[in-house]
């Protein structure tokens, strides 16, 4: 009987630095083994970057056993190390062209990059690779404790900052639920909505990319047979709708379960608005703006009232919407959004003299603001409408 794997003896054998005993070792495998043990018999695309002697690509063939071992390396010679199961890509991790080829070749499940070391192209690749990288997958950044120390500045290359500190920031971002220290655009947005989790170990970052979208069938399954019999519960509905919405399960089954709580308990603003976004979601616009529009009644909150305008809009009620808009602008007057949809909506209704007033309530309201400049061109359209 064969004995359970060792995946560090294995790095041994072959010969390779992230094994723990080596001229000067890294001692990573212990860590692989049971960072990647769920991926051991899958049949997955595993990427390396950085081939070098070719050491690990036996390991990687060892503790995978279904999987395509890809190296990426920028010296053609390692394309001897090519053999059924292992291809290698030759070309730089600095070029977004053969990045992309590669990911599209092999859509992958696990990343190491193991290659240059430089801040540049380590913040470089990943921001280009982990966008490729399968949901539920791994990527996984080696050797940062090159970025410390005397010699730092030497690996930093052209980056802003050196690599342990952008991941410390990933991390930080994620503890926070919002992107810390740049603006919570483009990459950094994308990063924060799918990182599940990032975890360190000596020298090396391991990051999470969230899950795909969960089975929500088995999911209500079990919730009817965890539920059996138990007494009715209106906020249990409202939180099983929820999760089915969350996870864009069956609309008809969420649309039942608040109808259900609201059977139950009662109408509120939050089950109201849930249900006209499930007949938005079905494109049934009419009742989407009639459940946005007694959401807005029954909370007194002016974004709701905003929200029920912009679906009545939609819907082509243009009496309706003004009406929406007009007890936003009531209870927040001093908005100058809320003032210039009400404007465009008494626009659209043909009451121009309104429209032109509403407008300029707006233009007060911002005044000193970046709107300002736009919002006087529109008070004069109005003004030479209204004086035609």
């Amino acid at each position: 009987m064969r004995s359970e794997l060792d995946l560090d003896v294995v790095g041994v054998i072959e010969g390779t630095d992230k094994s723990s005993s080596f001229s000067f070792s890294w001692d990573y495998l212990r860590h692989y083994e049971k960072l990647f043990r769920r991926f051991r018999e899958e049949p997955i695309n595993f990427i390396e970057i950085g081939v070098a002697g070719g050491a690990s690509l036996k390991v990687w063939k060892a503790l995978f056993t279904h999987a395509r071992i890809v190296g990426i390396d920028i010296a053609p010679h390692c394309a001897r190390f090519a053999d059924e199961r292992v291809s290698i890509e030759v070309g730089s991790q600095d070029d977004p062209e053969f990045l992309a080829r590669v990911c599209a070749k092999y859509p992958p499940s696990i990343i190491i990059d193991d290659g240059s070391h430089r801040g540049d192209h380590v913040i470089y690749t990943f921001e280009r690779m982990f966008p490729s990288l399968l949901p539920g997958g791994i990527y996984v950044v080696e050797d940062l404790a090159f970025h410390f120390g005397g010699n730092a500045d030497n690996w930093k290359g052209f980056a802003e900052e050196s690599p342990p500190d952008y991941f410390l920031r990933m991390a930080r971002s994620c503890l926070a639920g919002s992107v810390q220290g740049v603006p919570d655009a483009g990459t950094a947005r994308y990063t924060r909505q799918k990182i599940d989790s990032i975890e360190f170990v000596r020298s090396a970052v391991a990051i999470h990319k969230v899950v795909a979208s969960r089975n929500v069938s088995s999911a209500l399954d079990f919730a009817d047979e965890y539920l059996g019999d138990r007494k009715p519960d209106a906020h249990l509905h409202e939180r099983l709708a929820q999760f089915i919405v969350r996870h864009a399960g069956p609309l008809d089954r969420a649309e039942a379960e608040l109808k259900r709580a609201i059977e139950i308990g009662e109408e509120t603003p939050f089950r109201l608005r849930m249900r006209s976004d499930i007949c938005l979601r079905q494109h049934r616009l009419a009742e989407a703006a009639a459940m946005a529009e007694r959401a807005a009644s029954l909370s007194g909150d002016a974004h709701a009232w905003m929200h029920a305008g912009h679906l009545l809009t939609q819907h082509g009620d243009h009496a309706a919407a003004v009406r929406a808009y007009r007890q936003a602008v009531a209870m927040q007057p001093g908005n100058s959004g809320f003032a210039a949809k009400l404007s465009e909506a008494l626009e659209r209704q043909g009451d121009l003299a309104e429209a032109l007033e509403a407008a300029r309530q707006s233009l007060t309201a911002a005044a000193g603001t970046a709107a300002e400049v736009s919002l006087r061109v529109r008070v004069n359209q109005l003004h030479a409408l209204v004086s035609d």
